[in-house]
């Protein structure tokens, strides 16, 4: 017997115990299922069953190869339950609640189900809309029918977008700010460091721009900030100074000496008055230089 449900045709056979089954490929048709053969794989042996129909027989070259052998697999109750449960489509569900509320009690009461005429255009349930459906304030809603429960549904769901917008708002907000309070704090950290990266660079060249004379090496290293032997040491290896014989003097570089960084002196001898020496000294504009190269924070980073 043919039935029609949401404008769909379906062939119910009854078997001698009064068990309806369905045509396996008119139930995934509905269900949006595109390989009835492969969905019908799991479903046991005892679920289903291959049925011949005489009036699906066909013959001629419209019906492919050998034509149509009217062989169709059926699927009793527990079967078109799994294809059901199996589909995406939401009408799968309608379609559940038509078979557990309207045919299978029919059929297990009377055997048979009252044919539904069929619909050419079916009329189109008009819900309202979530914000025009009002439930009274303080009222604990149970749904009384299908129609109650989606309206309840569909109120709650908008709830809860509404509710997880605010959230979605309030927490970008959060991150904005704190995102702009580590950008202030790396600013901050940023300046200070320049700040005193270039500190020491203007205290002390306050003082050298007051410098005049002529420096001893020693000298020249207390002022910078060096000891005497590891500031003499710095001007050999960079290339300032180079030292005549294992015993000698430290003497400056040819270029040094004309660019006016050193000078080269006689120097009395304290012990001798008579006997005087050579000595190689810094001027207060290579000390200056040296200040830059040498200077506090130059120390540091070595």
């Amino acid at each position: 017997m043919n039935y029609f449900f949401d404008n769909y045709e379906f062939t119910i056979i009854t078997n001698e115990h009064g068990k309806p089954w369905l045509i396996a490929k008119e139930l995934c048709d509905y269900l949006g299922i595109k390989d009835p053969g492969r969905s019908c794989t799991n479903i046991p042996d005892c679920n289903k069953q291959y049925m011949i129909f005489d009036h699906l027989k066909t013959t001629g070259k419209g019906s492919g190869r050998g034509g149509d052998n009217g062989k169709r697999l059926i699927v009793n109750e527990p079967g078109a339950y799994q294809l059901v449960f199996q589909s995406r489509k939401p009408d799968a569900w309608t379609l559940q609640q038509w078979l557990y509320n309207e045919v299978m009690p029919a059929l297990n009461a009377t055997g048979e189900y009252k044919m539904q005429p069929k619909i050419e255009t079916p009329p189109k349930l008009e819900l309202p809309l979530p914000e025009a459906y009002e439930f009274p304030e303080g009222m604990e809603i149970v749904p009384t029918n299908f129609h109650e429960a989606l309206l309840l549904a569909a109120e709650k769901e908008l709830q809860n977008m509404h509710l997880i917008q605010a959230l979605k708002k309030e927490t970008q907000e959060k991150v904005m700010a704190k995102n702009d309070l580590k950008v202030a704090e790396r600013t901050v950290v940023r300046a200070t460091k320049i700040v005193k990266k270039v500190e020491w660079k203007a205290k002390g060249w306050d003082e050298m721009c007051n410098l005049v004379g002529y420096y001893s090496l020693t000298a020249a290293a207390k002022i910078i900030g060096w000891s005497p032997h590891t500031f003499i040491d710095h001007l050999r290896e960079d290339g300032y100074l180079y030292k005549k014989g294992h015993h000698g003097n430290n003497l400056a570089i040819q270029r040094y000496l004309d660019a006016g960084w050193f000078v080269v002196k006689e120097v009395t001898n304290v012990s001798n008055p008579e006997r005087a020496f050579l000595q190689t000294m810094i001027t207060a504009k290579g000390l200056r230089r040296f200040w830059k190269i040498y200077g506090p924070q130059q120390k540091l980073l070595t």
